[in-house]
């Protein structure tokens, strides 16, 4: 298995949708311009009750929700969430640090609690977990003997020679 950059995991993402749940509009809208540099898709919405329509009546495939937000509190939107996706990568956003708040988050299986303010690398180092966990924890999978394929890259490697897919073969092949 050979490393990979940090910027070959986050293009994992590129044709990923993101919803970002954040009741301050500056807020949401500096968040979405940062999530826009590596997610195919962002949409952002204010509250509680959109969020949950949003998430359970379109594909996303990352959420990122702050706590407090109007109508039902994020970790609660989770909880219904969880109730029909277990797999979706879910990043929550906190001005707290209670740990009433860490526990529950927990307990639905958050991929990253991050508590504001955080900094671009704190962003960053969530979002390549986040695409580490879209893949399954395995970059690099063996199709066959000497024939290995890599998700960040979309390449197909066989006997030393590497083959770059096009969006559409990579995306047929996972």
């Amino acid at each position: 298995m050979h490393t990979m950059n940090t910027y070959n995991l986050l293009d994992i993402l590129s044709d990923k949708n993101v919803l970002c749940v954040e009741d301050e509009a500056i807020i949401l809208c500096n968040i979405m311009e940062s999530l826009e540099l590596f997610f195919g898709k962002v949409v952002g919405v204010k509250d509680g009750r959109e969020a949950l329509q949003q998430a359970l009546g379109n594909i996303y495939d990352v959420l990122m929700l702050d706590v407090s937000i109007p109508h039902m509190d994020g970790l609660e939107v989770v909880k219904k969430i969880r109730q029909v996706n277990k797999k979706i990568p879910i990043i929550i956003l906190s001005a707290h640090t209670e740990q009433e708040y860490l526990w529950r988050a927990v307990e639905l299986k958050i991929t990253r609690y991050l508590t504001k303010p955080y900094d671009k690398n704190t962003l960053i180092k969530a979002l390549e977990d986040v695409a580490l966990e879209l893949v399954d924890h395995q970059p690099v999978i063996s199709i066959m003997p000497e024939c290995v394929y890599d998700y960040c890259r979309k390449t197909i490697t066989l006997h030393q020679n590497t083959l770059h897919l096009s969006k559409s073969e990579s995306r047929l092949l996972e």
